[in-house]
């Protein structure tokens, strides 16, 4: 996640405030608390 731009984040941001992101590898899904990634989803966009 770390390669992602601010920008990049919020627009992965769901409405109910989880960042999402899906592995185009494995095809896997993830979601995260935006705590955790050092940006608050509430942020002004």
């Amino acid at each position: 996640m770390s390669i992602y731009s601010q920008s990049d984040i919020r627009k992965m941001t769901t409405a109910e405030g989880i960042v999402t992101a899906d592995c185009q590898f494995c095809g896997a899904h993830y979601e995260f608390e935006p705590k955790t990634l050092g940006f608050e989803a509430s942020e002004t966009r």
